[in-house]
Order: structure tokens, then C-alpha cells, then sequence
């Protein structure tokens, strides 16, 4: 059985538990002249993502209330999770990352 089987079936896994380093901490204002980011990363909101290198890291991009874009890099560990992950990524744009980190991946559809 392939782990992301065992994701769909046997138990909840939430995405920052796939995720190496959730919470995401080190974020980059796509403008630099825009400062740091000066909240919890947990109050952006998901605005894109980009597909994993074969080594699993991926850029993770949000917004703040104020409208100003940040990025980061994230990295899956396990290749087949990405579906279910891309799935619930694509699922919850605009969603802040408090609420996207609490996300089941065994429920996303195969």
C-alpha cells in the first residue's frame, strides 16, 4: 500500500503534518520594498503554489490583509502526497495558513 494510500484510508493527516517545518516561518516579500512581514505567517492567506522539484521542494506565495505578496519554500517529503496536498492547496486559495495547516488530507478525492 503506497502512503498516500495510507492517507485516504487509514487515519487523518492534516497538511502541516506533511509539510517539513510547518508552521512556515521564513517568508519573503515578493516586493522588498514592502518591509517584513510583520504578523503571524498564520494570518496570510494562500495565494498560489508552484509543483515540487524532484527533490520535493515547492514556492508557497500569500497575501496579508494590507495586500502585500509573500513567499516561501516548503518541501514534501514523501512524493506520493502531493496529489491529495495539490488537491487541498488548490481547494483553499485565499484561505488563511492557520486554517490550510489544519486541512485533512484523507478527505481530498483521489
Amino acid at each position: 500500500m503506497t502512503i498516500g494510500a495510507r492517507f485516504r484510508s487509514e487515519f487523518a493527516v492534516k497538511v502541516k503534518d506533511v509539510l517539513v517545518g510547518w508552521p512556515l516561518d521564513k517568508w519573503v516579500a515578493e516586493d522588498p520594498a514592502k518591509g517584513t512581514l510583520d504578523r503571524p505567517a498564520g494570518e496570510l492567506q494562500l495565494l498560489w503554489f508552484t509543483n515540487p522539484d524532484p527533490e520535493g521542494w515547492f514556492r508557497l506565495f500569500a497575501t496579508d490583509p494590507d495586500g502585500r505578496e509573500w513567499s516561501t519554500f516548503c518541501r514534501v517529503q514523501h512524493p506520493d502526497v502531493w496529489r491529495p496536498l495539490e488537491r487541498a492547496l488548490a481547494s483553499n486559495l485565499r484561505t488563511p495558513l492557520d486554517a490550510v495547516g489544519e486541512i485533512d488530507l484523507s478527505r481530498q478525492r483521489a
